[in-house]
């Protein structure tokens, strides 16, 4: 079962459960301590009271990337890793 069943298993289900890894980054707590709400509220908060809403919005984007960027990364590598048996 190790050697046959689950190594074609994962190649089906990887790519939902790295979409459904991305949903859970964008959903709940970012790096357990920054939500994208809170992110965003945050953002307009300040964009507000420096009148520069531009840069904060672009940083606050810029902090959800490169929380988010990697995972994508490591599911695009572990899908061509998968894909090397077919």
């Amino acid at each position: 079962m190790a050697y046959i069943i689950l190594p074609q298993a994962l190649r089906i289900v990887l790519p939902p459960v790295t979409n459904y890894a991305s949903g859970l980054l964008k959903d709940t707590a970012l790096c357990s301590l920054i939500g994208v709400n809170e992110l965003m509220n945050g953002a307009k908060s300040i964009a507000f009271a420096e009148y520069q809403p531009m840069a904060v919005f672009l940083l606050a984007a810029a902090i959800y990337f490169v929380m988010s960027y990697p995972l994508s990364i490591a599911a695009r590598y572990m899908e061509t890793r998968m894909s090397h048996g077919r």
